[in-house]
Order: structure tokens, then sequence, then C-alpha cells
């Protein structure tokens, strides 16, 4: 089997990601360790403030492949995960809010970013690749009351089509563009797809913004090693999947897909936008 380490550097969006992603990479012949450094809603420019500084703000989630176990470790800062493995990809995000909002005011150190990540890795991982994790919008029914986010969202983007819409469009221009970016996971392509196939926001997401383990965690999952892996979705089965111990809280859980479900997963995954 295949070793790959994958570091990510986000928020609570790429701790959704993160969740069934080796579990489906074992299907593909692949030992997938994971390291996810992230804070509640980070931004590009928080992320530039709390690694230039030092900050012990980040919280750490680890999959060993080999013990198949995951850890939580709060308060650390970046310097504390550069050693830990020796990283094949590692993986930038913007907050959620901002992820359509294509300024140079949310966006502009991107480019500085990049830099503090290469000069801090590149000794201990001298052939690691950027990724980039594209975030998803809002369900249809956001906002909820008396939320920061939900202001934002109705100064910045008025309905949850318009947020999708500048989202792809920022990751065009912001993104595709980037040299350095060798891929990019598409969860906000796989996330408007699965909504548009099953018609229902809710078994998506519980709060508007995060997702459910079934119809998110999952198809995102997928999504992503189907992207790095140029993984063949296609012969995948409700028999791989019958048994998955690991949900957001990480919890044993067991989720079932009928063959006319996954088939669905499969559909928006084929379907959906490429980059």
């Amino acid at each position: 089997m295949k070793n790959v380490n994958l570091l990510f550097i986000g928020n609570s969006y790429s701790r959704n990601l993160e969740t069934f992603m080796p579990l489906i990479a074992k299907e593909y012949g692949i030992k997938l360790n994971i390291c996810n450094v992230y804070f509640g809603g980070c931004s590009i420019n928080q992320h530039v403030d709390f690694i230039s500084n030092d900050k012990k703000v980040y919280e750490i989630d680890t999959y060993n492949f080999k013990n198949n176990a995951w850890t939580y470790t709060p308060k650390k800062s970046f310097k504390e995960v550069i050693k830990l493995m020796k990283w094949d990809y590692v993986s930038l995000q913007q907050c959620s809010i901002f992820s359509g909002y294509d300024n140079d005011k949310e966006w502009g150190n991107l480019s500085l970013l990049k830099d503090m990540v290469e000069k801090a890795l590149r000794p201990y991982s001298p052939n690691f690749k950027f990724i980039w994790h594209m975030t998803w919008s809002y369900a249809m029914y956001y906002p909820l009351p008396d939320s920061f986010n939900s202001k934002l969202f109705k100064s910045f983007y008025k309905d949850s089509t318009k947020m999708e819409f500048d989202i792809r469009n920022t990751c065009r221009h912001r993104i595709v563009l980037d040299k350095d970016f060798k891929k990019i996971i598409p969860s906000g392509e796989v996330i408007s797809y699965i909504r548009r196939f099953i018609n229902a926001d809710f078994v998506c997401t519980p709060d508007g913004v995060h997702l459910r383990d079934k119809w998110g965690c999952f198809p995102v999952a997928l999504g992503a090693i189907k992207a790095l892996f140029n993984a063949n979705i296609n012969s995948l089965n409700p028999e791989h999947f019958k048994l998955i111990n690991y949900s957001i809280n990480r919890q044993k859980n067991v989720i079932g897909f009928t063959s006319e479900e996954l088939e669905s997963v499969k559909k928006a995954l084929n379907t959906y936008f490429d980059f």
C-alpha cells in the first residue's frame, strides 16, 4: 500500500473533510496519515497572524494509519507539527464567509501564507505539494438569527446560490491561476451537486454551515480522494461502507448506503464542475 501524509491548515470545514478520508483511501490501497491544524472560522489573514507570531491557538486532529486511531490536542502552535511527519500534501483554505469574497483585503495575504509555510516545512518535507480545499456555500435556509456570519452573509452574498457562484469564481481567479496549487479538493462543488441530486439541504447540514456525516462529510471525503489520487469511484458498492467508525465528534457510528443512495453520490461526484 502507498503511504501518504496530508497536512491541513484550516478550520472547522477541514474537520468536516477529514472525517472519512482515511477509511476511503484505504479502499484504494492508500495508507493516509492526516494532521489537521485548525482554528474555528480561521481566515487566511488569521493563519498568517497565528503562524508568524507562533500563537498556541490551534486545535490538532491527527490520524495514524498504523494505529487506526485519531488523537486530539488543543492549544498548539503551527511550529509543533512541522516535524511530525514528512508531508506529501499541504492543504490551505479560506474561511467560509470570505471564500467567495474576492478582494485583496481577505485574499492578499495568501502568497505570504504560502511563503511562511514553505519556509517552515520545506527543510523537513522537501517534496510536499500545496493543494487547495474549495469550501461550500451555506444552506438555502441560512442565515441563522443573531449570527456574525449572518450579517456578513447578507452583505456579501444575499443568498446561497449567489455564494456558491462567488466561491466558484473566486477559486477560478485566485487558485486555478496559481501554479503553486497542484490540486484542488472540490468540496464546494460536491456539496452543490449533492444538494441538487437529493433536493434537500437539511440532510447535508445540521446548522446551515457544517456537514452531516452521511450526505456531507462522506461525499466531500470521497471527492477529495478522487481529486488527489484519481480514484475510480464507479466500482464502489454499499458493501465497502457498511461500517464507518468515525463521526465528526469521533464517536463510533454506523452509516449505511443503499445502492440507489450511493449511485446518487457517485453521480454528483462525476458531474461537478472540473477545474
